[in-house]
Parts: structure tokens; sequence; C-alpha cells
């Protein structure tokens, strides 16, 4: 499972959020189908309120799983940061 939930953090960390947000619900829906399939249960018995649950970190009783929306925009500032302290470095490093 976790797994399939790093796949989509590449795109989140290179691409800005506001291009890709209707994929958001795509990748929930499919991460939501992949959880019912690995408790043979149906999707439809995956309430919004348990889905959110299942979300929590192990610590509080979820699967550790997160929603795509909420770091999606953290991942790519996160992104952008790196390759701003990257450039620094190289600045830092030519000038001497």
């Amino acid at each position: 499972m976790k797994s399939f939930l790093l796949r989509p953090n590449h795109l989140f960390r290179t691409i800005h959020p506001k291009h890709f947000l209707n994929l958001l619900s795509q990748f929930e829906d499919v991460k939501k189908k992949v959880i019912a399939s690995l408790l043979d249960l149906p999707v439809a018995t995956l309430s919004d309120s348990i889905y959110a649950v299942m979300n929590f970190p192990v610590a509080d009783g979820g699967l550790g799983m997160y929603l795509f929306e909420d770091i999606s925009k953290a991942a790519y500032l996160a992104s952008g940061i790196a390759f701003d302290r990257s450039m620094l470095m190289l600045q830092i490093t030519d000038s001497r």
C-alpha cells in the first residue's frame, strides 16, 4: 500500500497543484477502491467518515495514509525550497 501512496508524490513535487486539482479526486477514488479490495468490502461501505478515519495516523487508529489534497501543495512547496537550497549551495561552492 505504501508504494501505491508514494506514486503520485512525484507529480505533487514537480507540477503546480492548480494543474491537477481534478486528478486529486480520481487518485482518492482509486485509493478507496484499492482499500476496499484489500478489505474485501464493497466500495460503497466506505462512507466519507470511515474513509476519513482510515487516513488518520496509525497511532490515532487509522491506516497511516493521507489525503492527496492535503499534501499536494506542501510537496510542491518543499520541492521548490529544496531546489532553492541546492542552487544556493552551488553558488557558495562556485564562489570559492
